[in-house]
C-alpha cells in the first residue's frame, strides 16, 4: 500500500513512502538509544539486520544481533507503526540472520546452527507466543517455506522448508573425546525438510544437499528452481528437483544434465542474492533479479538471457519488488528505487 520498510543498524525500523522515500513513521527496536562499537561502526546493541516480513497489514521484525543483548521480536501495524506485540526471544542462543519466514499462523526466525539451539525460533502470529519447532536439527542461517505440489515426493506434497546458508570455521569434534584443537571449515549447503511430519508413521525420504552454502536460499516457482550452484547461477525444472538431489555427489562431480540454463559470468559479478519477479497477468514473463559486487541484473527465467543490468561498486542487500519497482540498499546506507523506463 505504497510503503516500504527498512531496518537499520541504528536500531530503528523506518516506514518510507514508496513514491518519494518520505519518512512516514519509525519505531525503535531496542529498549534504549544506547550505542556501542560493533562491525567497525557505532551501532545500536539491537540492530535490525534480519529481513522484515509483511502480511495483511502487519510488519514483523527482529531487533538484536550481538550476543549478550536481548533479542526482541515485534509485530506492528503497517499504517501507524503501533505495536501489536513485542516478545523477548533470548540473548545467548540466537543470532537473527536471513529473512523472517511466514507460515499460515506462525513466524519462523532463522539463526545459524553453529550459534543457536539447532532449530529456528517459532512464534505465533496472533500474539507472539512460543511454538514448537518441527525442524529439530540443522543450519538455519537462511530458511524458506515452499508450497508443495501433488507431483512431488511423499511427505513433501504439503510443503517443505529449505534451510542452510552458513559458512565459517569451528573446532573439530571427535566422538567420545569432545572437541579437538583442530579447526574445521564448514559450508552450510541447503537441505529440505518436509512441512508435514507425523512422528515417523510415514517414511520420509532424505535427500542430498542442494545449492552452495553461504549463498541465497534457492528460489521456487511452480515450474522452476533457481539457485547458486558451484558459484554459477542455474535454473532447473522443478519436476526434476528430486532427481537432481538424488544425483548430488559429495565429491563435487555432479552432472549438469538437469540445468535448464547456467550462467557463469553475470554483469553483476557472482550472485550474492536473487529474487523472482512475476508479472501481474497470466503469461507474463518471469524474471530473476540478481545482485552482486558489481551491481544488479535481470535474467529471463525461460532462457537465461540477460534482460538488463546496472553497475555500481559494492554489494547491495536483496531486493524488495513491488508494483514494477525494485528497492535495494547498500552498506553505506544508500537506498535505491528502480523502475522501468
Amino acid at each position: 500500500n505504497g510503503r516500504i520498510f527498512v531496518g537499520s543498524d541504528d536500531g530503528w525500523l523506518y516506514a518510507l513512502a514508496a513514491e518519494d522515500g518520505k519518512l512516514l513513521w519509525k519505531i525503535r527496536g531496542g529498549p534504549s538509544n544506547r550505542k556501542q562499537i560493533n562491525f567497525e561502526n557505532m551501532i545500536s546493541p539491537w540492530p535490525i539486520r534480519q529481513g522484515i516480513a509483511v502480511n495483511q497489514g502487519q510488519v514483523y521484525f527482529t531487533a538484536g544481533l550481538i550476543p549478550g543483548a536481548e533479542i526482541h521480536s515485534y509485530c506492528v501495524d503497517a499504517v501507524t507503526g503501533n505495536v501489536n506485540w513485542r516478545i523477548p526471544v533470548g540473548k545467548s542462543y540466537i543470532i537473527p540472520t536471513g529473512y523472517l519466514t511466514l507460515l499460515a499462523d506462525s513466524l519462523m526466525i532463522p539463526s545459524p546452527g553453529s550459534a543457536s539451539i539447532y532449530h529456528p525460533i517459532v512464534l505465533g502470529l496472533k500474539d507472539g507466543s512460543r511454538q514448537k519447532a518441527q525442524v529439530t536439527h540443522g543450519d538455519f542461517a537462511e530458511l524458506r517455506h515452499v508450497a508443495g505440489l501433488e507431483t512431488e515426493e511423499l511427505g513433501y506434497t504439503q510443503g517443505f522448508i529449505v534451510f542452510g546458508g552458513s559458512e565459517g570455521k569451528r573446532r573439530g569434534y571427535r566422538d567420545g573425546f569432545g572437541y579437538s584443537s583442530r579447526i574445521d571449515k564448514y559450508d552450510g549447503q541447503y537441505s529440505l525438510f518436509p512441512d508435514f511430519y507425523d512422528e515417523g508413521k510415514t517414511k520420509i525420504k532424505g535427500f542430498n544437499p542442494m545449492a552452495d552454502g553461504h549463498s541465497f536460499a534457492p528460489l521456487f516457482t511452480t515450474k522452476n528452481v533457481v539457485m547458486r550452484f558451484k558459484n554459477n547461477l542455474i535454473c532447473i525444472n522443478r519436476a526434476d528437483l528430486f532427481k537432481f538431489l538424488d544425483t548430488r555427489e559429495p565429491t563435487g562431480k555432479e552432472k549438469d544434465v538437469f540445468n535448464q540454463w547456467c550462467l557463469k559470468d553475470l554483469p553483476c559479478g557472482k550472485a550474492e542474492w536473487a529474487e523472482i519477479a512475476i508479472g501481474k497477468k497470466e503469461g507474463d514473463a518471469v524474471t530473476v533479479i540478481a545482485g552482486g559486487p558489481k551491481g544488479i541484473c535481470a535474467v529471463n527465467m525461460q532462457d537465461g538471457k540477460i534482460n538488463w543490468s546496472l553497475n555500481w561498486e559494492g554489494s547491495s542487500t536483496p531486493a524488495a519488488i513491488a508494483n514494477t519497482q525494485i528497492y535495494t540498499s547498500s552498506p553505506d546506507g544508500t537506498i535505491r528505487a528502480l523502475k522501468p523506463k
